[in-house]
C-alpha cells in the first residue's frame, strides 16, 4: 500500500514537473533577449530612460536654487550697507529719544 502511494506521488511529481516546464519554457523564450545585440539595445534604452528621469528630477531643484541665487545676487554690497546703516540710525534715534525722555522726566 505504501509502495503504491509512493509510486503515485512520484508520478504526480513528474507530471507536475513536465507540465511546469511545458508552460514556463515558451514564456522564458519569449521574454528573454534574442542575443547580445538585443540585450545591449535593451540595456542602452533603459539607461537612457533612467538618465532622462534623473535629469528631470535634478533640473527642478536646480532651477529653484538658481532663482534664489539670482534674488540674492540682485542686492549689491552697497545696497546692503546702506540698509544696515539706515536700520542702525533708526535704532540709535530710538535709543537717544528714550534717553532724552527719561532725562526730561526727572
Amino acid at each position: 500500500m505504501a509502495e503504491q502511494e509512493r509510486a503515485e506521488g512520484t508520478v504526480e511529481f513528474l507530471a507536475g514537473l513536465i507540465v511546469g516546464l511545458a508552460i514556463s519554457l515558451p514564456a522564458v523564450a519569449w521574454l528573454a533577449p534574442r542575443g547580445t545585440d538585443s540585450l545591449r539595445e535593451v540595456v542602452v534604452q533603459r539607461g537612457l530612460i533612467i538618465r532622462r528621469r534623473v535629469g528631470e528630477a535634478v533640473r527642478r531643484p536646480l532651477a529653484q536654487v538658481e532663482q534664489q541665487l539670482e534674488r540674492v545676487r540682485g542686492e549689491s554690497v552697497d545696497e546692503a550697507l546702506a540698509e544696515g546703516r539706515a536700520i542702525a540710525a533708526r535704532r540709535w534715534r530710538a535709543v537717544w529719544q528714550s534717553l532724552e525722555h527719561d532725562e526730561g522726566g526727572r
